[in-house]
């Protein structure tokens, strides 16, 4: 009897809303955008950025450049790629990643990975031979290349190549038995931690699933919260459109941050989860801003909104 009291007493507990998730402002730190203009940095269409070594790169579409800026103090080091087919040329560069010191892009266009080294220098290029999901790179220590790609015959999601271009692996079981791939899970993006996990996140499921090194899933949560759920019911023009793919496509992005946890980004901000998959907070910032693109940098988010009209850079403290 005494078991059956705690369980009612913890479930009325858990009902009551004390243990609500905190919310954090996030506040602009730097305006960086004005400074790369006061630098003459002039970006159009800004698709991606990372973070390495004290630079920051951002992947420009309409140009097909990748910009190299010093982050402190956002004067323009150099310029790689160009638009065209070439090995060192993009045609529609999606996702970006700095790594093990070389430049990997995900060129649609081309229809395949692109990778050069600091100086410039093609390493290599290959294509992809299935459907690729948009803006899916991720590389790890040695120069093994994740990409969101999903293997039809296998059912995964994720297949690994090799710097030669070469798969040498899938991973990510479909868990559906499904004979074609809705449209709901064909949009995704994946990250890696240090240990090898893969994260994929399902953007028009608001679904976050972690696997580890060997493909088996963890553990899967909902993107769920009041912040977000207030935008589902409208579109970008505050009509109500239930179920159409611009009201759901409201999470955007996801990152790692130094203390591995995982904050995504979504419509009026984003979710900030530890590494067992629990909410511990969610994030505003300023002006009702989502997070869409945006990276951790120490203790700081920079967030790139409207393509590069707007790049701020938020203070944020995890307390996780």
């Amino acid at each position: 009897m005494k078991k059956y009291v705690l369980i009612l007493f913890v479930l009325l507990v858990l009902s009551s809303g004390l243990f609500a998730v905190d919310i954090t402002a996030l506040k602009t730190d730097t305006d960086y955008m004005e400074q790369l203009l006061a630098n003459e940095v002039f970006m159009r269409y800004v698709v991606d950025a990372d973070y390495s070594d004290g630079s920051l790169y951002f992947l420009e579409s309409k140009l097909s450049m990748v910009f190299r800026v010093d982050f402190k103090s956002a004067k323009l080091i150099r310029t790689y790629f160009r638009r065209g087919q070439g090995p060192r040329e993009l045609a529609q560069p999606v996702k970006l990643e700095v790594k093990n010191g070389k430049i990997f892009v995900l060129d649609r266009g081309f229809s395949g990975v692109k990778v050069v080294d600091l100086e410039g220098k093609p390493v290599n290029e290959f294509k992809l031979p299935g459907y690729t999901a948009t803006r899916n790179l991720a590389v790890n220590n040695k120069d093994e290349i994740f990409v969101g790609e999903y293997d039809s015959q296998g059912k995964t999601f994720v297949s690994v190549y090799n710097l030669k271009g070469e798969r040498i692996r899938t991973l990510a079981k479909n868990e559906a038995e499904e004979t074609a791939l809705p449209l709901n899970k064909r949009q995704y993006m994946i990250r890696l931690d240090a240990d090898g996990n893969v994260y994929i996140l399902f953007n028009l499921l608001r679904e976050l699933k972690k696997y580890n090194s060997k493909g088996n899933l963890v553990w899967k949560v909902n993107i769920s919260n009041d912040i977000l759920n207030s935008f589902l019911k409208k579109d970008f023009a505050g009509r109500k459109k239930d179920g159409t793919y611009r009201t759901k496509y409201c999470v955007f992005n996801f990152i790692l941050t130094a203390n591995n946890n995982i904050l995504v980004g979504h419509c009026g901000g984003g979710s900030l989860f530890d590494n067992n998959g629990s909410l511990k907070k969610l994030i505003t910032a300023d002006g009702n801003h989502s997070l869409d693109t945006f990276i951790h940098i120490d203790s700081k988010i920079l967030n790139v909104l409207a393509l590069g009209k707007l790049i701020n850079i938020y203070n944020l403290k995890e307390d996780v």
